[in-house]
């Protein structure tokens, strides 16, 4: 069994993006991170080795690129409502307009970085075969969450 690790914050995976979370009393202002995402994948190679690092910095710079300069919108909250050229969300008396270019939907009740760690696993792991694969997601020092199934 062989495991191999990719830390987000030395290979520089990493992206910029705001949120809210409104059940949280922190977190429910809009917010940004410096996110920062990491890979853990183990299993069995017949090869001399299980990935290719380089391939794999490559995908994981391609997913978070997409979240990069974003607003992270949870499609699967009522309170976000997409309209033509906007996202418009009233939230605790406040009404917040965003562009929708400048936003990315995200697949999930709320914009939470386990959540987010959920959404970059699924999309790492369309063709991961045999290997178990984990994501984390830091955003801020010390503070990483993983999503392994």
């Amino acid at each position: 069994m062989f495991t191999v690790e990719i830390n987000g914050r030395d290979a520089r995976i990493n992206f910029e993006a705001a949120h809210m979370i409104p059940e949280s009393d922190k977190c429910r202002h809009l917010h940004g991170h410096s996110y920062f995402v990491s890979v853990r994948i183990t299993g069995e190679s017949k090869e001399s080795m299980l990935v290719d690092f380089t391939e794999l910095k490559k995908r994981l710079r391609e997913i978070a690129s997409t979240m990069d300069h974003r607003m992270l919108i949870p499609a699967k909250d009522h309170r976000f409502r997409t309209e033509r050229e906007s996202i418009t969300a009233e939230i605790d008396g406040r009404r917040y307009v965003f562009a929708r270019e400048d936003c990315f939907m995200l697949d999930a009740e709320a914009c939470t970085a386990e959540l987010i760690a959920m959404h970059i696993h699924r999309d790492l792991t369309e063709n991961a075969g045999e290997f178990k694969v984990a994501v984390g997601v830091e955003e801020g020092l010390g503070s990483v969450a993983w999503y392994e199934p």
